[in-house]
């Protein structure tokens, strides 16, 4: 019912890494395809982790979950960032409902309107705009000389993204939550 809480409660049986979770519609209506997602960390087992798992539910229970608007001040005590590791859920914004641009896009009777490199369609509609763990912009903390898993979620359903942070070396270790060999 509107206003009210619940926690779910369940066991994950997948590999460690960075998943996402999000509705596709029920009982919400076919216009809220994808209105409520989230990332998902599937953490190796452990004492460590069981501890940091611990504290995130615990520091969300108390919290309610902290809002993107907080997560995008840069609160470093949200579950956006937490240890080393930051999150980064991309998703695509549109002016009419997500279902309404699926709808628009189905059978690929629709112009590429990017390609990548290879000449691959990456966007068969306008480009409208896109949010980062739920804003339009994102202040990420992060300290001098210290090293960050940085977990990055395209939730988007219509383009690839190319990520550059200046000045910053990356090395990419897993893909679609499966470790790969590390690309520099």
């Amino acid at each position: 019912s509107p206003s009210s809480k619940f926690l779910y409660e369940f066991v994950v049986e997948e590999s460690p890494g960075t998943y996402w979770w999000h509705t596709h519609s029920g009982t919400l209506g076919i216009h809220a395809i994808n209105a409520i997602h989230g990332p998902l960390i599937v953490h190796p087992e452990g004492e460590e982790k069981k501890q940091l798992v611990d504290n995130l539910n615990s520091y969300a229970v108390a919290n309610s979950l902290a809002s993107a608007e907080d997560a995008s001040m840069g609160d470093a005590n949200t579950p956006w960032y937490y240890g080393n590791e930051r999150i980064l859920f991309f998703k695509d914004g549109f002016v009419h409902s997500e279902a309404i641009m699926v709808e628009k896009s189905m059978g690929g009777l629709n112009e590429a309107v990017s390609v990548d490199d290879r000449g691959y369609t990456v966007g068969s509609e306008a480009w409208e705009f896109g949010t980062c763990n739920g804003g339009m912009r994102e202040i990420v903390p992060v300290s001098a000389g210290k090293t960050y898993r940085f977990r990055l979620i395209n939730g988007g359903v219509h383009y690839g993204l190319r990520i550059n942070i200046a000045d910053l070396k990356m090395k990419v270790i897993a893909a679609d939550s499966e470790p790969v060999e590390p690309l520099v």
